[in-house]
C-alpha cells in the first residue's frame, strides 16, 4: 500500500488498526506514544522493518523510498491518535488539570494559570451552592411532633388528620470577611474574595473588607465589577503594602463593629505577620466576643506560625477555627465547613 500510495487503503487500514488497538480508550497526552505504537504493530510495522533491512542490502534506492513513505505513515498514525485524544481525552485531561490546580499553592500560581484557577474557583462555588442552597423539604418543615399531633386529633379518635411539626430555628447566616491583600498573600485573597462573593445564594448577607496598612470595605466593588476590575480597584487602594493588622483591626472596630452580631461568622484570611507592629490582638478578642464564630484561614504552612513576626499563636487563642488554607482544595473545605453550620 505504501509503494502504491493508496491513501484510501492506508486510511482504512489505520482505522481498522485503531479499533484493534482500542484507541477510544485514550485519555491523556502521555498515552499518545503508546497508542501510536499499538496501531503500527496492528498494521505490521515489524514486518515492514524487516523488509527495509533486506532491501537496504539488495535495493538501496527502493529501501530509501520505502523508508520515506514509512515516516509519512508514522506521521499519519500520530495525527489519528492526536484527533482521538481531542475527542476522547478532553474531559479527563481537564479533570487532571483541575486536580493539579486544586492542590497547587495559590500564592505560587503562574500568570498563565490565573484564569484557569478562577474558573476552578467558580466551579467550587457552584458545587457549594448546589450542596447547600437547596435544603430538603423535611429539613424546612422539621420533624413530626407526635404529642401535639395526637392532641390535635383527639376529636377523630387520634386518627392523624392534622399534623404538627417541630421546627428548628435557623439563624440567618451572615459572613464578614477580612482579607489581607498585602504583597505576600494578595493572590490568595483574590481567589478567596471571588469564592466568598459567589455564594450569595447560600449566604445572602456577605460583607467583605480588604487591608494592608489600613482597611476598607470592598463589598460593592466586588458586586458591581468584573473580577479583574474589582481586584484592580482594591489593589490600587490598599493592596501590596506592608500589612499592619493592628491599624486595620482598629479601622474595622471604629467603623464597622456593629455589623458583627451573634449570627455572624467572621473570617480572617491572612498570614498574621504584623511586621513587628502592634498586632491588635485585644481588638480581635472583642470581635470574637461579639461574633458567632471567628475563623482564621492562613495561607502559610503551620511550621511557620509563630516564627519571625508571625502573631498566629496569639490570634489563635481568640479563634474558634484556625486552618491552613494554601490551596483551592483547602479553601473549598474551609468554606464548606463554615456554610454547613448554617444548614
Amino acid at each position: 500500500m505504501l509503494l502504491s500510495q493508496d491513501s484510501s487503503a492506508i486510511a482504512a487500514a489505520i482505522a481498522t488498526a485503531s479499533g484493534a488497538a482500542s484507541l477510544t480508550d485514550i485519555r491523556y497526552f502521555t498515552q499518545r506514544g503508546i497508542f501510536s505504537g499499538r496501531i503500527l504493530e496492528q498494521m505490521g510495522i515489524q514486518g515492514l522493518n524487516d523488509d527495509l533491512e533486506t532491501l537496504t542490502a539488495t535495493n538501496p534506492a527502493l529501501a530509501e523510498r520505502l523508508s520515506e513513505l514509512t515516516a509519512g505513515l508514522r506521521e499519519n498514525v500520530r495525527d489519528a491518535v492526536s484527533q482521538a485524544l481531542l475527542l476522547y481525552g478532553r474531559e479527563e485531561a481537564e479533570n487532571l488539570r483541575n486536580e493539579i490546580l486544586r492542590n497547587a499553592p495559590l500564592a505560587r500560581i503562574e500568570p498563565r494559570q490565573v484564569e484557569q484557577m478562577r474558573a476552578l474557583i467558580r466551579q467550587i462555588a457552584r458545587r457549594l451552592r448546589d450542596r447547600y442552597s437547596k435544603p430538603r423539604k423535611r429539613q424546612r418543615r422539621g420533624h413530626l411532633d407526635v404529642r401535639r399531633t395526637l392532641r390535635r386529633n383527639a376529636a377523630w379518635g387520634n386518627v392523624p388528620f392534622l399534623t404538627a411539626w417541630k421546627r428548628r430555628h435557623r439563624d440567618r447566616p451572615k459572613i464578614v470577611a477580612l482579607c489581607d491583600v498585602s504583597g505576600s498573600v494578595a493572590r490568595v485573597s483574590d481567589f478567596f474574595l471571588l469564592l466568598i462573593h459567589s455564594l450569595h445564594e447560600v449566604v445572602p448577607d456577605v460583607r467583605s473588607f480588604a487591608f494592608s496598612g489600613h482597611l476598607i470595605e470592598v463589598s460593592d466593588v466586588l458586586e458591581s465589577n468584573s473580577v479583574d476590575e474589582a481586584m484592580r480597584q482594591i489593589m490600587s487602594k490598599v493592596g501590596f503594602g506592608s500589612s499592619d493588622y493592628g491599624t486595620s483591626f482598629a479601622d474595622f472596630e471604629r467603623q464597622w463593629i456593629e455589623s458583627v452580631t451573634p449570627q455572624t461568622t467572621v473570617i480572617v484570611l491572612g498570614d498574621a505577620r504584623s511586621n513587628n507592629l502592634d498586632p491588635g490582638a485585644d481588638i480581635l478578642r472583642r470581635v470574637s466576643e461579639r461574633a458567632k464564630r471567628l475563623v482564621w484561614l492562613n495561607p502559610e504552612g503551620r511550621m511557620a506560625w509563630g516564627f519571625g513576626d508571625s502573631e498566629m499563636p496569639r490570634y489563635a487563642t481568640f479563634c474558634n477555627v484556625v486552618r491552613q488554607c494554601a490551596t483551592a482544595q483547602q479553601l473549598e473545605r474551609a468554606i464548606s465547613d463554615i456554610v454547613a453550620t448554617y444548614r
